[in-house]
């Protein structure tokens, strides 16, 4: 799960890596839910987090940034045995959830050649807003505030038990219900339960650099007015070509298809804004397809079958 990264509350953890027999390598940053349903149809797969998430530790001398997610795409890719660039390796497709979408489109903007084909899972990078305490002055300034305080404000907003005080915070999250407490937050992968909540408990109790690279993410992230990178992949898409740019001459992205899914309750991806200036940057449908599946920002996890049934259909594998 790329939820990468962690940009609210459940976000991309992982970078899955997959080869697929036709020789098609596969960029995916979403859940792991997902990509254990993907390796079926894979031959290699392999992982990695973040930087903050999981087991990865956390640069505090960059900003959480498109570089920093570019640089680490890169890392993926170079750590594996497989040649993913290079005219001899056929390119690569991308899958970004959440703000592994704004990692994918930054990433693409600028390097084109490498991709094949790319799918978008909630996507953030042109945000109309996002919930108001995501935009305080505690997250803003954060390098001015002692750290057990900004600590407090992100167990507070993930809504997480604070481990110096014992008391579960309120979350300030709107789209809780994305992960409903009917469930316990729970999903299914493989033979094995995956309780979300859990997952954001041990990273926020355990990991010391976390609370700094989700607050850093939210401050220098690719979430909102990515509007420049997300044009110049479109006008790829469709085909059309700035003048003398020889990286988008190769790409096997112009005259392509970009596929985009929502969740039908989502208040933090609303599938009508994004649809809305993706036809306008695409001109219209033809380069566009879309489903919206069942549930709120994490569908990814708790409907992973039918998202790995949509891409599957897409890329005809």
């Amino acid at each position: 799960m790329l939820w990468f990264a962690q940009l609210f509350p459940w976000s991309l953890w992982h970078v899955g890596l997959h080869l697929r027999v036709a020789r098609m390598c596969t960029l995916i940053f979403f859940t792991p839910s997902c990509s254990s349903s993907l390796r079926e149809r894979a031959d290699v797969l392999s992982h990695t987090e973040l930087w903050g998430r999981g087991y990865s530790d956390t640069p505090l001398d960059a900003p959480h940034d498109s570089r920093l997610f570019t640089t680490q795409i890169f890392f993926a890719i170079a750590s594996s045995s497989i040649s993913w660039t290079g005219a001899a390796s056929g390119g690569f497709s991308i899958v970004g959830f959440s703000l592994g979408g704004g990692i994918t489109m930054a990433f693409a903007a600028h390097f084109p050649y490498l991709i094949n084909s790319i799918v978008l899972l909630a996507p953030v990078g042109i945000l109309r807003y996002i919930p108001d305490d995501y935009k305080s002055f505690l997250f803003r300034h954060a390098s001015f505030i002692p750290g057990k305080y900004v600590r407090r404000a992100v167990g507070k907003l993930l809504g997480v038990p604070s481990p110096e005080t014992g008391e579960k915070l309120s979350t300030g999250l709107k789209d809780i219900d994305s992960v409903p407490e009917a469930v316990e937050e729970t999903a299914l992968v493989g033979q094995k339960k995956i309780n979300v909540k859990e997952i954001v408990q041990w990273q926020f109790d355990h990991h010391k650099g976390f609370c700094h690279s989700f607050v850093d993410t939210i401050r220098h992230g690719p979430i909102m007015n990515q509007h420049s990178d997300w044009r110049r992949v479109c006008d790829l898409i469709k085909d059309k070509k700035p003048p003398l740019d020889i990286l988008h001459a190769d790409s096997k992205l112009r005259n392509s298809k970009l596929f985009v899914i929502f969740g039908d309750s989502d208040s933090i991806v609303v599938a009508d804004d994004i649809l809305t200036d993706l036809h306008r940057m695409l001109g219209g449908h033809e380069h566009l397809v879309h489903k919206i599946v069942p549930g709120g920002h994490g569908f990814p996890i708790f409907s992973c079958g039918e998202v790995v049934g949509h891409i599957s259909e897409f890329w005809h594998i």
